[in-house]
């Protein structure tokens, strides 16, 4: 298990995609992510600032798709 607060708010996990730059850290975080089979288990919105758009930056990952 894997948690802690990531500030990668142009990625949606649901989907484990992000409009970040090929070349960026979010981007090799995503691919590792992905090729460690994890899940993200956090799916609403844990991050609040007014004028903007709520994230969810606290990730709880495991290998299993149902804790």
């Amino acid at each position: 298990m894997t948690m802690g607060y990531f500030n990668y708010p142009d990625t949606s996990w649901d989907t484990a995609i992000s409009v970040a730059a090929e070349d960026s850290p979010m981007q090799g975080f995503l691919s590792t992510y992905i090729d460690c089979f994890l899940y993200q288990h956090v799916s609403l919105p844990t991050h609040y600032r007014v004028l903007q758009q709520a994230n969810i930056l606290d990730l709880i990952m495991t290998n299993e798709s149902v804790i």
